[in-house]
């Protein structure tokens, strides 16, 4: 019954941290519809990781089983392309969900992450 009155309080409690987590994983379809009680879970089962400026965060061709929202910092999406050059296709900052599409599906990682910038980040594992 302890567990139960806990469990019940922890999916109606809201903290600025919990707020934004929540936030940020609506905006990835797959969690728009998700129940709160098991979003929740997924939440509290995050961790933080903070990385240094030039860090990479996950490399192409490689598989990850983690997925991150950033807390602060500058990671920007790469390709390297044919004649050695590296094209930016995205830059993420805060709020930014990174690499829900190869955890979710199991899938390999067809691009860099590169901090561009000290980051702070969220990240749950399966």
């Amino acid at each position: 019954m302890f567990n139960e009155a806990i469990k019940s309080y922890i999916n109606t409690y809201d903290d600025p941290l919990k707020i934004f987590l929540e936030m940020s994983l609506n905006q990835v379809d797959f969690f728009t519809n998700l129940p709160r009680q098991i979003k929740n879970e997924w939440i509290f089962t995050m961790k933080q990781r903070q990385l240094e400026k030039g860090s990479l965060l996950y490399r192409i061709d490689t598989f990850s089983d983690e997925m991150y929202v950033l807390q602060s910092g500058l990671v920007e999406i790469t390709h390297q392309m044919d004649n050695g050059d590296e094209f930016v296709i995205e830059r993420l900052m805060r709020g930014s969900v990174v690499n829900h599409n190869s955890f979710l599906m199991n899938d390999g990682i067809d691009t860099d992450a590169k901090c561009r910038t000290a980051i702070s980040l969220y990240y749950i594992t399966i």
